[in-house]
């Protein structure tokens, strides 16, 4: 008698092993709509990221077949998907998340991103740098170690930890309520 498949034996998983950091232990995956509902990310839009390979490691899969987005690509679209209601494209948008990813330990209080305005000459050239600042008193100082000879008249702060703790609290919630 054939073994009846769970239901996630029918989905795509996405996402696993994509990265070379895994954000996830003891973290379920989701569906498309927990996703999207998580990360503020239509499934659509999603959809769209993945067929333009945007999404580093992530492919077209089968028609019709679910997929399952583990916590560490549900965080790279939570960065994507706030910078990208900020209007910055989605290339750049999957880029910055991949540095929120690198560059610093999401999962450590205070990280955020510095976005750069892009120079006159050098349009859609951003540069971001990684810091760590838990306090007002903190983020003053790094922006002024940043921008020794005066901060630019707009840059954009993403609150990476933020960010993780929203999804980290998502699929925590996710989690205990799945266990038995």
């Amino acid at each position: 008698m054939a073994q009846k498949k769970s239901e996630h034996d029918e989905r795509e998983s996405v996402g696993g092993g994509a990265f070379p950091w895994s954000y996830g232990e003891g973290l379920p995956a989701v569906d498309a709509r927990t996703m999207a509902a998580i990360t503020g990310a239509a499934a659509t839009t999603v959809n769209v990221w993945i067929s333009r390979g945007i999404i580093p490691g992530v492919t077209i899969g089968p028609k019709g077949r679910a997929r399952s987005f583990d916590a560490s690509l549900v965080f790279h679209l939570a960065v994507m998907s706030v910078l990208a209601r900020l209007g910055y494209d989605a290339m750049f948008t999957s880029s910055i998340a991949v540095s929120a990813h690198s560059n610093g330990d999401a999962r450590k209080p205070g990280v955020k991103l510095i976005i750069e305005p892009a120079p006159p000459h050098l349009f859609g050239f951003r540069k971001e740098h990684v810091v760590q600042a838990e306090s007002a008193v903190d983020l003053e100082m790094a922006l002024d170690k940043l921008f020794p000879e005066g901060r630019p008249e707009a840059f954009t702060i993403v609150d990476v930890s933020a960010i993780w703790r929203r999804v980290h609290s998502a699929l925590s919630e996710i989690a205990l309520s799945a266990a038995p």
